[in-house]
C-alpha cells in the first residue's frame, strides 16, 4: 500500500469519528508498548486478573450500573502473491455493554450486544473476518452473563468472555470470540497469591459469526458435538514470580495443556526486566474425531522470552521450538506462542523461530498515549505435517503505532495502525495493513460516593 493510501484512510477514519462521535471496544490483540517491562501482560495476566467490585445493596442497583457504547471502525487489507481475491473490507460497529456487580454483595450481571456493518467489501474479496462469510453483517448477543461472588469464588454462567491461553476473545477484528460456559474461578482481585478456574465450556461464537457452535465443531468435527472441561491455576511464590497451568479436554477430539512461568523485577525507576518460559502439549484423544491426514497425533512447543526496559524503551528477545508431530492448533482463540505475529503464528510442525522486538512509549517525551512497536520474526526448519517434507522458511516484519487519548473530552479514543510483511522464501511477500479506531462512550456511569 502506498503512503497516500494510508493518509486517505487515516483522514476518512478521523472524519467519521469527528462527525458521528464514533467509539469502540479495545483491540487487545497485540499490547501497546508499555512504559516498563514489568508492565507486560502475560498469557495468564488477563485471564486471572478479575475486576474489583464493591458490594451493592439491592435498592442501589441503578446507582451501581454501567452502560457503555463501545464503537469500532476497522479497515483490513491483506495481499498475497499471485492471489486475485485478496481479503479486503472496511467495517463499522462495536457493542453496547451493560454490567452491574455484587448486588446484595453477591450477584452480578453482564450483557453485551455486538455488531459489525459493512462500509466497503467486494464479494470476491471475502475472508477478512471483519464480517460474516459472504461479507455479511454481524448482529449478535455475545454476552449474557449472570455471576455470583461466593466468598471470593466467582460462579459465572452462560454467554461470557474468557481470556486464557488458547481460550480467549482473540479481539483483533470487529467482534471478539465469546463462549457459553459454566465456570467457577478465583481471580487476583480476590486472592493475590493463588487463582484458579474450573468448569465446562459448551459452545463458542467465533469472530466472524453471530452463531454459537460446539467446541468440537470449532476444531473441525461436524458429526458430533462435544464441550470442553477446563481447569487451571496460578500461584505466586513471591509477588515477582508466578507459575501457572491450564488444561482443556474435549472428549474424542483434543486435549491441550499449557504452562508458563514468569519472573518480573523492577530494578529501579528506569530499568525493569521480565523473563518468561512456556510449554504446551496437544494431542487427539478418545475416538479421534479430529485427525491429521487420517491419523491421530501429538505435538507441542516450548518458548522462552526476555524483555528488558530502560527509560520507556523495551527490547524483547524470543525463541520458540515446535515438535514435528503436527502443526499446533488454536481453534478457540489466540495462539499463545511468544512468536505469534500480526500475520503468522509460526506454529508449523518442526518450526524453530526467533524474534527481536522493540517498543517505545513516548510518555517520557510528554506525548502520553503514543507508542511504537516493531518486531522481526524468522521461522526455519518447518515441515509439512502430513508428508514431513521441508516447507519454505518465513520472515515477518511487524510495525504497530498506538495512540490513546488519556484525558479530556476524547478520553477513551484509541487509534491503532498496524502493518505486517511476511516473506516466504520462493513464494513472495504477503502484505497486511490494518487501521482500527476505537472509542468508548460511557452512556451511564454514576459517580461513586466517597466517604469523608
Amino acid at each position: 500500500m502506498k503512503c497516500w493510501n494510508w493518509c486517505v484512510l487515516f483522514t476518512i477514519s478521523i472524519s467519521i469519528f469527528a462527525v458521528a462521535a464514533v467509539h469502540a471496544d479495545n483491540d487487545i490483540q497485540g499490547q501497546p508498548a508499555p512504559e516498563s517491562a514489568d508492565e507486560l501482560i502475560t498469557e495468564f495476566g488477563r485471564g486471572f486478573a478479575g475486576e474489583p467490585a464493591e458490594p451493592t445493596r439491592f435498592e442501589d442497583i441503578l446507582q451501581s450500573s454501567q452502560l457503555k457504547l463501545k464503537l469500532r471502525n476497522y479497515y483490513f487489507s491483506r495481499a498475497k502473491p499471485n492471489n486475485p481475491t485478496d481479503p479486503l473490507a472496511w467495517a463499522q460497529g462495536g457493542s453496547l455493554e451493560y454490567k452491574v456487580d455484587k448486588v446484595g454483595g453477591i450477584f452480578g450481571l453482564g450483557l453485551e450486544y455486538f455488531t459489525s456493518f459493512k462500509l466497503y467489501g467486494p464479494d470476491d474479496q471475502d475472508g477478512t473476518l471483519l464480517l460474516e462469510p459472504g461479507q455479511n453483517n454481524i448482529d449478535t448477543l455475545g454476552v449474557a452473563n449472570p455471576r455470583a461472588n461466593i466468598e471470593g469464588n466467582i460462579v459465572s454462567l452462560y454467554r461470557q468472555k474468557y481470556d486464557l491461553p488458547y481460550v480467549n476473545q482473540q479481539d483483533n477484528r470487529m467482534v471478539p470470540i465469546t463462549f457459553e460456559g459454566y465456570t467457577v474461578a478465583m481471580p487476583k482481585t480476590e486472592n493475590e497469591k493463588f487463582q484458579y478456574v474450573l468448569g465446562y465450556i459448551s459452545e463458542i461464537k467465533k469472530r466472524d459469526n453471530e452463531n454459537f457452535v460446539s467446541m468440537s465443531e470449532a476444531v473441525g468435527v461436524t458429526d458430533r458435538e462435544r464441550g470442553m472441561i477446563t481447569s487451571g491455576l496460578r500461584y505466586f511464590f513471591i509477588p515477582e514470580l508466578s507459575l501457572a497451568a491450564v488444561n482443556y479436554y474435549v472428549s474424542d477430539t483434543l486435549n491441550v495443556f499449557y504452562t508458563e512461568a514468569n519472573h518480573k523485577v523492577k530494578i529501579d525507576d528506569k530499568m525493569a526486566n521480565a523473563f518468561s518460559v512456556q510449554y504446551s502439549d496437544q494431542r487427539t484423544v478418545g475416538d479421534d474425531l479430529f485427525t491429521v491426514g487420517g491419523d491421530d497425533y501429538s505435538t507441542g512447543f516450548w518458548g522462552v522470552q526476555n524483555a528488558f526496559s530502560y527509560n520507556h524503551l523495551t527490547a524483547k528477545a524470543i525463541y520458540t521450538y515446535n515438535d514435528t508431530g503436527a502443526t499446533i492448533r488454536a481453534p478457540w482463540g489466540t495462539y499463545p506462542g511468544y512468536n505469534s505475529g500480526i500475520v503468522e503464528d509460526f506454529n508449523r510442525a518442526g518450526e524453530k523461530a526467533w524474534q527481536l522486538n522493540l517498543g517505545y512509549n513516548f510518555a517520557r517525551l510528554d506525548l502520553k498515549g503514543l507508542s511504537l512497536t516493531t518486531g522481526y520474526i524468522h521461522g526455519i526448519d518447518a515441515i509439512d505435517e502430513v508428508t514431513k517434507a521441508h516447507v519454505p522458511d518465513k520472515h515477518e516484519t511487524d510495525v504497530t503505532i498506538d495512540y490513546r487519548v488519556q484525558d479530556g473530552t476524547l478520553k477513551g479514543f484509541w487509534l491503532r495502525m498496524r502493518a505486517g510483511l511476511v516473506r516466504e522464501e520462493g513464494r513472495g511477500t504477503t502484505e497486511d495493513y490494518r487501521i482500527i479506531v476505537n472509542y468508548e462512550i460511557p452512556l451511564y456511569e454514576p459517580e461513586k460516593e466517597t466517604g469523608v
